[in-house]
């Protein structure tokens, strides 16, 4: 479940606990004040002050009756301050529940299409396994068949990961390495990285071991970097990705995450950053900044879902003008 939605449920459920807490409160507040202006005998000055001035008539019902709106007011205020906290909560119930629709659909068409690049990749490796069988390995076409079996290869991996995303909230067993994982698709980011852009990879921390196939963290990696070209554009800029082990333990952590350690990948880029505004909606499916043509706004929200699979949590942190960092956590199911 979504924090968005325990939130909402147990911000209803206070707002109904209290209500009548707060009620029961003003009424008990008025009576002490009540009693507070007997004690001080706070009714025989009311008392001389009316005796002297006749044309007063004025009693303890007089009192009580000031004592009153000062509580009543507080009780007002409460229930207009958790008001608009219900209506918040409402808020995020169906941005919640609008974001499930959307990627049950989205998983539902992903699965179709799975299904139809299985049936198309099977004759490509077919005819390439039969030819590359029958080839000697002096032959100069060789090498060219070999690397069409790798990319037919990953095109399945790739394809194994779109169904993997169509079934939402299944279990998977996969496991990578995740130091070596990185390190293999670093070769790849810095033969693609444009030249007007500075790529940094720092790798540290022991060898370990999590939940989350090779290709769908390279899928993760790449997505990420490939992002944040985008958002340098064709000015000079950097990108810095972090490969590292955390020992999560403290509250400052989100809540979905469980103590103990964590493989964490953060991609520092300078592009334009994000308003607040973009950020809440980052990881909607179909949502995109760029032009039309350009994308179709399903990589980060597909990278949430391979990495919220696995038990981890994905954020992001952006300034306009200045840059955004996304920082995935995954759990670490074992070391090397």
């Amino acid at each position: 479940m979504l924090p968005q939605k325990e939130n909402a449920k147990h911000l209803f459920a206070a707002t109904k606990g209290t209500y009548w807490r707060d009620l029961m409160l003003s009424v008990s507040s008025a009576v002490l004040i009540f009693f507070i202006l007997l004690f001080f005998d706070a009714f025989e000055v009311l008392y001389e002050f009316t005796r002297a001035k006749e044309d007063y008539e004025l009693d303890e019902a007089f009192l009580a009756l000031i004592a009153v709106p000062i509580p009543l007011a507080w009780f007002a205020y409460r229930r207009a301050r958790e008001a608009a906290l219900a209506a918040e909560a409402l808020v995020e119930l169906e941005r919640y529940l609008e974001h499930s629709r959307r990627l049950e659909s989205l998983g539902t068409m992903a699965s179709g299409v799975a299904h139809e690049l299985n049936n198309q990749l099977l004759p490509i490796m077919s005819m390439a396994e039969l030819v590359h069988g029958n080839m000697a390995e002096d032959n100069p076409d060789y090498k060219k068949i070999d690397l069409i079996l790798k990319a037919a290869a990953n095109a399945k991996k790739t394809v194994a990961g779109i169904l993997s995303f169509s079934k939402v909230g299944e279990d998977h067993n996969d496991i990578c390495e995740f130091q070596e994982a990185c390190h293999i698709v670093e070769e790849m980011l810095e033969a693609i990285c444009p030249s007007h852009i500075s790529l940094t990879v720092t790798r540290a921390g022991p060898q370990m071991i999590t939940k989350l196939a090779e290709a769908d963290l390279h899928s993760v990696v790449v997505n990420l970097f490939l992002n944040a070209v985008d958002a340098i554009g064709e000015q000079p800029g950097e990108i810095e990705i972090k490969v590292d082990v955390e020992n999560i333990n403290n509250k400052a952590m989100p809540s979905t995450l469980k103590p103990g350690q964590y493989g964490v990948l953060k991609v520092r880029d300078t592009g334009g950053g994000m308003s607040s505004e973009l950020q809440a909606r980052v990881f909607d499916p179909f949502f995109t900044t760029k032009e039309v043509g350009k994308g179709v706004g399903l990589g980060l929200s597909i990278i949430h879902t391979i990495v919220s699979n696995a038990g981890g949590y994905i954020s992001v942190e952006s300034e306009e003008e200045i840059g955004t960092t996304i920082t995935i956590y995954l759990p670490v199911i074992d070391k090397i």
